[in-house]
């Protein structure tokens, strides 16, 4: 996508690397940036370097993020690019630990019925969902971000991180007989 005449919302838009990435979208001349930040001020300034529009927003609420969209949708009519950038850096450790499950096929009705209409790819391989289910468990009890019912899971995650762009075209390619 071209920035050329596109409607660009920033987050965390007046410092850093939001505000380098506001500074850069204006050079290839968007029709509007909306710089959104929780230090308004900072919005500003940066809105006003690259005549964009500041915002003041703390991502972490989120009616603050409804409020920057609708008011963006209705200022400008639409938003081509939304940059989630705002970030923060904390010290604490509040004992959230998350598990990620990733399985391939499970036999499932989803995945039966799938299979009934010939659009299963994933019947070879299946397994069942007590299975997965004590692997949950297992994972969680270890505190273990993956949990991969299939092993070969774990090499198209490596792929993903070493040519996140085939992954995808491979992930395309994949879901295409689903599509029909």
């Amino acid at each position: 996508m071209l920035i050329t005449d596109k409607v660009i919302v920033v987050t965390g838009g007046g410092n850093g690397i939001g505000r380098a990435l506001c500074r850069r979208f204006a050079a290839d001349t968007p029709r509007a940036i909306v710089v959104a930040d929780l230090d308004g001020d900072a919005a500003r300034r940066v809105a006003g370097e690259v005549r964009g529009t500041a915002r003041d927003a703390d991502v972490t609420c989120e009616g603050d993020i409804q409020r920057l969209v609708a008011e963006t949708m209705q200022q400008h009519g639409r938003i081509d690019l939304f940059c989630s950038n705002a970030g923060i850096a904390n010290n604490g450790d509040r004992g959230i630990r998350v598990s990620a499950l990733c399985p391939q096929g499970v036999r499932t009705d989803m995945l039966m019925r799938a299979e009934a209409e010939d659009r299963s790819f994933l019947i070879d391989g299946a397994v069942e969902p007590e299975y997965v289910a004590e692997l949950v468990v297992q994972g969680i009890a270890d505190e273990r971000f993956l949990i991969l019912p299939h092993p070969e899971v774990a090499e198209y995650v490596r792929r993903k991180a070493t040519d996140h762009e085939r992954w995808l075209r491979g992930m395309r390619r994949l879901a295409r007989p689903l599509q029909n």
